[in-house]
């Protein structure tokens, strides 16, 4: 997936942010599971940093599951898309303007 870099202004600096671009998908498709961003980027489906989205793993109840080879100290962490999303739209508020 190609990566583009964005700029956010957080307290008077600009720091650069990249984000993985979906535009090669076809419309309306969304994983199962998705890994998590590599260091310095967002995840493209929710806009998550990878410390974000670790934070959340470890107090949210957020589906996960850990591919590795039997013995193997690493491996892949893929993320329950759909639980993450449902988590999130459970945090959501509804602001009402004054």
């Amino acid at each position: 997936m190609p990566v583009t870099t964005k700029h956010r202004n957080i307290g008077g600096t600009v720091e650069a942010i990249h984000v993985a671009d979906n535009s090669q998908l076809p419309a309306g498709f969304r994983p199962e599971f998705c890994r998590l961003p590599k260091p310095g980027t967002l995840c493209p489906w929710t806009g998550l940093s990878r410390s974000k989205m670790w934070q959340l793993l470890e107090t949210a109840p957020i589906k996960t599951v850990c591919l590795r080879r039997p013995g193997a100290a690493k491996g892949a962490r893929l993320v329950h898309l759909e639980s993450l999303l449902n988590y999130l739209h459970g945090q959501a508020e509804t602001l009402v303007a004054p």
